[in-house]
């Protein structure tokens, strides 16, 4: 029996675990208690452009697709606290910024813990926490670490091959 507080937490890791004895459908409907899982399963696989594989077996999937599928698992889940682990760091830039933005609306009002080193999955969060070497060494939202001139904005100048471009604030730094 799984405890409740886990049951509030969806997590998705880099290597993006699924069962390797289920089919792809399968895999996201895992853990839901409802009657149409399989078809809002379909539905997700869809939105992140994995309708075709689902009765694929993980075996036969790349990593990028092996982390949307446990993307969709866990938007599906609907938990209150999300927590990602370099979970898209497989995704090409375009299919991760349409996944980003799903989970920007799922995730409002709710708690999502991110650690990446792609700065691009980082930017919309509420507060970021720069770390080197296991130390906090910059706290702040995005528009704030990137005109101080410090790690961040040099992390962000080399991720962005040092174009620095002038970004209208989101409705979170607002």
């Amino acid at each position: 029996m799984v405890p409740q507080e886990l049951r509030s937490v969806g997590m998705v890791f880099q290597e993006g675990a699924l069962f390797p004895h289920m089919n792809v459908v399968d895999n996201v409907a895992f853990g839901l208690r409802s009657n149409d899982a399989k078809e809002h399963a379909l539905e997700w696989l869809a939105r992140v452009g994995l309708s075709d594989y689902a009765e694929r077996y993980p075996d036969s999937l790349s990593g990028g697709q092996r982390q949307r599928i446990a993307l969709a698992r866990v938007i599906l889940k609907d938990a209150p606290i999300l927590l990602l682990d370099e979970a898209t760091s497989a995704l090409d830039t375009e299919v991760e910024a349409a996944i980003q933005d799903t989970l920007n609306k799922m995730m409002s009002g709710k708690t999502e813990i991110a650690i990446a080193h792609r700065l691009s999955t980082i930017a919309h969060m509420d507060r970021i926490l720069v770390m080197d070497n296991g130390k906090i060494i910059e706290i702040g939202k995005h528009s704030k670490l990137i005109n101080n001139n410090y790690y961040y904005k040099n992390l962000f100048l080399d991720q962005s091959n040092n174009c620095l471009l002038y970004t209208s604030p989101s409705p979170r730094d607002r």
